[in-house]
């Protein structure tokens, strides 16, 4: 990617992969409809309700994209690294994505946090999908240290920001619009202090797009993330975070993301927001209601 048509060549296919994914947005919410995995908005309106699935599709084209362009580009020392790094990504998104769809389809909203999910596995022998999320969330991050060799102490830390980050835009999808604008806060963060930031955009590209093209939908109650959306968003930010930010914005970040988890369990986050008038503005910039 070094010279000037090289250059041009990506552009010109980013602007296609973004034409594509516009395209795609409508066709994925059919899909949900078509099959009827919707649920009732703060209207009583029926609307998608696992849109995440467009985002894990936005990421496999990406991928078959970056297949066509080393190709094109040929032994680039850049393209090779991204590829090297985006495919590994790709499997790790799939998985964080089937896990939360499992969670969406035959999970139960009964059983609620931590707490909740370990009472039902040791107080009533209960296997959650809740449990199921968090113990293959935390393989998936697992796999993501080994595969980076990180020092103990910064694998440590990668693994804990991946698996707290994956499940806080979780927490925060309890509104329209929260978990995106939570997403965007944690990917500013993670990319606005990142010595190199160029290669972590490009290998979250697709995820990115997604989220430009679903959020009008979601702030506005007309379709759903779901954990299917939810996880893979907060997974995909986590790994930015652990691939590219400075050790002081880690680690922010990762205090952050414990404190709304003791929050959660505690009260709400939504209480929280409600009594903080900075936070109560922005949760509601773009809302219609609820």
């Amino acid at each position: 990617m070094e010279t000037a048509g090289n250059l041009m060549t990506v552009g010109i296919a980013l602007l296609l992969f973004t034409i594509a994914a516009y395209w795609l947005r409508p066709r994925s919410l059919r899909f949900l409809q078509h099959y009827g995995l919707e649920r009732d908005n703060f209207a009583g309106q029926r609307i998608p309700s696992m849109s995440g699935i467009y985002i894990w599709l936005l990421t496999v084209l990406y991928g078959v994209l970056w297949i066509i362009l080393e190709r094109m580009l040929g032994p680039q020392t850049e393209s090779r690294l991204l590829t090297s790094l985006l495919f590994p990504l790709l499997w790790y998104q799939s998985i964080i994505f089937v896990i939360g769809w499992l969670d969406d389809t035959i999970g139960t909203t009964a059983v609620k946090g931590f707490k909740g999910h370990l009472g039902a596995v040791f107080k009533e022998k209960q296997f959650t999908t809740g449990i199921l999320k968090a113990g293959g969330t935390g393989i998936v991050a697992l796999t993501v240290v080994l595969q980076w060799n990180l020092p103990f102490q910064q694998g440590v830390l990668a693994f804990l920001l991946m698996a707290f980050m994956t499940n806080t835009i979780n927490l925060l999808d309890v509104r329209p619009g929260r978990a995106m604008k939570g997403y965007g806060f944690l990917m500013f963060a993670a990319l606005m202090f990142a010595a190199e930031p160029v290669l972590p955009f490009l290998l979250m590209f697709p995820v990115i797009i997604s989220v430009l093209m679903l959020f009008p939908l979601d702030v506005r109650g007309k379709a759903m993330l779901g954990d299917t959306g939810s996880n893979l968003l907060g997974f995909s930010a986590g790994y930015t975070a652990a691939f590219t930010a400075p050790l002081w914005v880690q680690i922010g970040l990762l205090v952050g993301c414990v404190y709304l988890h003791w929050i959660a369990e505690r009260s709400s986050i939504s209480k929280l927001i409600e009594n903080n008038a900075l936070l109560r503005w922005l949760d509601r910039i773009g809302r219609v209601h609820g």
